[in-house]
């Protein structure tokens, strides 16, 4: 067989346009096939490069004698079927065609069968040659994606090339070492030419608990720079099983994965918790790497960053790896501005997936916006592990010996090596948290845990742990009493704030049904201290729903429900609220019902409503409630749910409770793809928009926008707070428009409460209020005299929050989670019921990094804007 030119036959014109935008076998036809063309026994006997054929316009017979042809199924066009039969009716061309193949060795070995001669040293020397050939069409794309003409000479490249095969033929390896460093010299030049910008590959290995077997051990037995990213799931699993794997791993880069599906949606201390977890697991399995955090699933918590610094890591790696698009940022890598003054090293950029053919092919076109973009131009691959591409490793290849396509390394080698380089920036609050799961509620029974031990601790008391919250609240009652011995009287029950802000306190009256706090029966106990209590009489909590009386004041109509601050009337053509008002002011500052929307594009469904009678559910001295219940049909007809909306308004509480309970399940309706949602119309168009995400006021300009905790919208001096149990997305539409989406169970069914303030200027605190009414606050015993309150732990900050308290009893101490929560940085006073003897701020694992001034009874703790910080007091 003597040959003296190899084709591909291709779908393109040329090298220049050369197909990238094919399906996932086409891809790695096209690769396997031009690839194929750089074996180096093929190299040394043409003398040449391989060229490429168009499908469309193959090349004459004649003008291709003794040429190896290699068409791919995909290359099959009428131009190319007329072209084979030109070529059977000429018999001295000598052409060898060889088609229909998908793979490399395929091909070579239907070239060996037509008498291609291999050798030992020849296939030896393959892959790189191979790697070679992918690396000359990047190199041809890059050129043409970036518009510029030939930069190399291809005569000089030709010659570089054959030399190098034919001594990979023959056995000569520094000849080939050399060869191969000239021909990759020649191509570096279309980068050094366009963009003198330094490309960085990374290669991220995704592990779980089925790739811990052979598959964790073929990634290991590859020599090529990558970071395993190991999550804490995973991470326990390996330490646990330990082994020859572990001890292997414990020399590659590692990185930290926190594995939870929406970081956005836990709070600051969760956030802390799961990173703090992801880390220290890291840093067992590499003891001796710099983990980095990686964040692969949901919105970016808008914490995130700061939190990663806290706890050391080498840099925060934002890689979504659910399908979401990352963040838009002006350069994916940068310097993350922390509230504190300080930066994390940050790296944004939606990965390619390194089992893709498809990604490999059409690399360097899109390597060309990154180099023309970015400061540092960054390419990230990820896959999991044994599921490379058998065609990654051409990459891997180029990357090991040439610049060309970028360096591979490893994410703290990457971190380690641009570090302070990148450009200082920060990511716009409208790209944090864009997608996001329900909040995370606050932790009521942990701080009720936190206080009792406290206040029992403070007179000599027994330990509080594993206690049920009845028992926590009857402990903290007989400590108080020991502090005040009662005046005189028969006593009452004591009802515990666990939120760090005075409130109305509900106690009692869990509805089995819904799991939270029920309106009509429980208890309303105003005023509670932040972080304390109050003794209230020691009647009976009343067993059934209180009904209207003749001297009560009038709080509830079945057209309208009132008390001291708002006046809601009802709208009996939806049955939801047609005026919202307070007593001061007349003007309406709100409108709600329910509405339904549709499909992917969210298209507003024309309803119509059928209503029941509404009815008075209670209307006494410390509440109004009243219901609208009806039907909701589309305009065909077709029934798409039942609903129920109940208004309530509790006494000296300045905030309106809807309980919404829609049943789609006996539905009649055609149509499908249904969202319910609470629409919300505002007075104004020009209100501007603040969300609720992990303890953050975050504006938003968004059409549609995220906020799991709360919507607060304000215009001038008038401000209005919605909050949902569920709540996650929102729709602004027709510019006084908000819809806000309704959770739904399997079974059709929604049962969410929703809460409106207005005017209040720390909305965080109407969702805290929401929240723990999914716990009823216990009810316990308690000897001193009703009417008698007061705290245990307090701070003077209204936009910083207590999320968290712990009793330690080998301090004896307390640790404080402080939170700053509206964007303001403030000087904290924290003050305990007996005065701190030592103060200090603690680093996530829980060790002592400061001490903290104190001032008379308080201690002093800075916060910036949106800080969270971990004091330790004790006494």
């Amino acid at each position: 067989m003597h040959l003296r030119s190899v084709i591909a036959v291709l779908p393109c014109d040329g090298l220049g346009d050369f197909p990238t935008h094919l399906s996932e076998q086409d891809s790695a036809t096209v690769l396997h096939s031009w690839t194929a063309a750089w074996r180096p026994e093929l190299l040394a006997q043409t003398g040449g490069l391989p060229r490429v054929g168009s499908a469309h316009s193959p090349p004459a017979p004649e003008n291709i004698p003794s040429a190896l042809a290699i068409v791919p199924q995909l290359s099959e066009t009428p131009e190319l079927a007329a072209w084979r039969d030109a070529l059977a009716e000429a018999s001295d061309h000598g052409v060898v065609l060889l088609e229909g193949f998908e793979h490399r060795d395929q091909i070579i070995a239907a070239a060996v069968e037509r008498g291609l001669p291999l050798t030992e040293h020849g296939s030896r020397w393959a892959p790189e040659f191979y790697a070679l050939g992918y690396a000359f069409v990047q190199a041809e794309l890059l050129t043409h994606s970036l518009s510029y003409g030939a930069i190399i000479s291809l005569d000089e490249l030709e010659r570089r090339v054959v030399e190098a095969a034919r001594a990979a033929v023959e056995g000569d390896d520094p000849s080939v070492e050399s060869g191969l460093r000239g021909a990759y010299d020649l191509l570096e030049q279309v980068r050094d030419h366009s963009f003198a910008v330094q490309t960085y590959l990374l290669d991220l290995v995704l592990l779980n608990e089925r790739t811990l077997g052979g598959r964790l051990e073929r990634e290991l037995e590859e020599d090529s720079p990558k970071t395993f990213l190991v999550s804490p799931e995973v991470g326990s699993a390996l330490l646990e099983q330990g082994g020859p794997q572990l001890s292997r791993l414990r020399e590659q880069s590692v990185a930290a994965a926190c594995g939870v599906e929406s970081l956005a949606g836990e709070s600051p201390e969760g956030l802390r918790r799961h990173v703090a977890e992801a880390e220290s697991l890291a840093r067992q399995i590499s003891p001796a790497g710099h983990p980095a955090i990686a964040h692969t699933h949901g919105g970016l918590p808008p914490r995130l960053a700061s939190t990663a610094a806290a706890v050391d890591a080498a840099g925060l790696l934002v890689v979504p790896l659910d399908g979401l698009s990352p963040p838009v940022v002006d350069q994916t890598r940068f310097a993350w501005l922390n509230p504190d003054g300080d930066f994390t090293e940050t790296l944004v950029c939606k990965p390619r997936d390194a089992g893709a053919a498809a990604a490999l092919l059409g690399f360097a076109s899109q390597l060309s916006d990154s180099l023309y973009r970015e400061h540092l131009s960054t390419e990230v691959f990820a896959a999991w592990a044994g599921c490379r591409h058998e065609l990654f490793g051409d990459l891997r290849r180029v990357a090991a010996r040439s610049t060309l396509l970028g360096t591979m390394m490893t994410v703290d080698q990457y971190f380690s090596e641009t570090q302070g380089v990148a450009p200082n920036s920060t990511i716009y609050d409208d790209q944090l948290a864009v997608y996001t799961g329900p909040g995370a509620r606050p932790e009521i029974d942990a701080n009720l845990a936190a206080v009792a031990g406290y206040a029992s601790a403070l007179v000599g008391g027994p330990a509080a742990s594993g206690d049920s919250a009845e028992d926590l609240a009857a402990l903290l009652g007989r400590a108080v009493v020991k502090a005040k011995p009662p005046a005189g009287g028969s006593g009452g029950r004591l009802v515990f704030n666990a939120c760090s802000f005075k409130r109305t306190v509900l106690a009692g009256g869990l509805d089995e049904t819904t799991g939270r706090c029920d309106l009509l029966t429980a208890e309303i106990v105003p005023d509670v201290p932040a972080l304390g209590y109050r003794v209230i009489g020691d009647g009976p909590p009343p067993t059934q729903s209180p009904t209207q009386t003749a001297d009560a004041p009038a709080r509830a109509t079945p057209a309208a429900v009132q008390n001291e601050h708002y006046q809601v009337l009802l709208d009996p053509e939806s049955g939801g609220v047609r005026t919202l008002r307070t007593q001061s002011k007349r003007r309406n500052r709100l409108s709600q019902r329910l509405a339904v929307r549709r499909g992917t594009s969210r298209i507003d469904l024309p309803i119509r409503f059928e209503l029941d009678e509404p009815r008075v559910l209670a209307c006494t001295q410390d509440r109004g409630a009243a219901i609208s219940a009806g039907k909701i049909f589309d305009l065909k007809g077709g029934l798409v749910a039942r609903f129920e909306q109940r208004f309530y308004l509790l006494a000296r509480c300045n905030r309106l409770y809807i309980d919404v309970l829609i049943d789609a399940e006996d539905a009649t309706t055609s149509l499908d793809e249904l969202r319910f949602v609470s629409r919300f119309a505002l007075p104004e168009a020009d209100w501007l928009i603040n969300r609720g995400v992990q303890w953050s006021r975050l504006p938003t300009h968004r059409t549609a926008f995220a906020a799991n905790e709360y919507v607060h919208a304000s215009v001038g001096e008038d401000s209005l707070t919605l909050c949902g149990t569920g709540f996650g997305e929102h729709l602004r539409f027709g510019g006084r428009m908000l819809d806000s989406f309704l959770p739904m169970d399997a079974d059709g069914r929604c049962r969410s409460r929703l809460a409106v303030a207005l005017d209040e200027p720390r909305p965080l605190r109407v969702w805290l209020d929401l929240e723990s009414q999914l716990r009823p606050a216990p009810i316990a015993p308690c000897a001193a005299s009703a009417g008698e309150s007061g705290w245990l732990v307090h701070q003077d900050c209204g936009n910083v929050q207590i999320s968290r308290v712990r009793f330690v009893d080998d301090g004896p101490a307390l640790r404080l989670e402080l939170i700053e929560t509206e964007g303001r940085s403030a000087d904290v006073r924290v003050q305990l019921a007996k005065r701190p003897s030592a103060a200090y701020w603690l680093g996530p694992g829980g060790q002592r990094r400061g001490s903290l001034d104190q001032l008379g009874d308080s201690v002093v703790l800075p916060l910036n804007a949106y800080e969270s910080r971990l004091i330790e007091l004790s006494w």
